[in-house]
């Protein structure tokens, strides 16, 4: 009798186990499959972002290594000597450094150029009109020391 026992209750629990098993993984299968939809990665897309990330990092490291070239050739060009053909060149380069987000169809990654130009252009114009505004004060110390020369 216990021997039988013993039979009755190792089936019954193998049979607990399998109908246990089976159901979960019944459960499992709808609700991957029906309920909760697993996302699909689409890596043709995300390539695509990264890549074009990319390229906007490259024409900001170009665009860069312009501007510190610009603002070295602004530091040390003389206002006080009359250079239109330099102060063109200079203007031109300044320009060209906004092109970035007029090439790619003025998309917003590309608005670092246009905060590059402004700030070369403050920079160009501050420039300028201090070598004026020391220009004008030498001229005004060199005629004022003629007049008490004069006097």
């Amino acid at each position: 009798m216990a021997l039988q026992d013993l039979r009755e209750t190792f089936w019954r629990s193998v049979k607990f186990s399998l109908l246990f098993v089976l159901a979960t993984s019944i459960i499992y299968i709808i609700l991957t499959k029906f309920i909760l939809k697993v996302p699909l990665a689409d890596n043709q897309k995300l390539l695509a972002a990264i890549t074009e990330f990319e390229q906007v990092i490259e024409n900001e490291k170009k665009a860069a290594i312009t501007v510190k070239q610009l603002g070295e050739e602004i530091k040390v060009m003389e206002f006080d000597i009359y250079q239109v053909q330099k102060q063109d060149d200079i203007k031109r380069e300044i320009f060209k450094v906004q092109s970035y987000y007029k090439i790619h169809n003025m998309n917003s990654k590309y608005k670092f150029s246009l905060q590059a130009k402004k700030i070369l252009d403050i920079y160009y114009n501050t420039r300028e009109k201090n070598s004026k505004l020391k220009h004008n004060v030498d001229l005004l110390s060199k005629n004022l020391t003629e007049c008490q020369a004069n006097l």
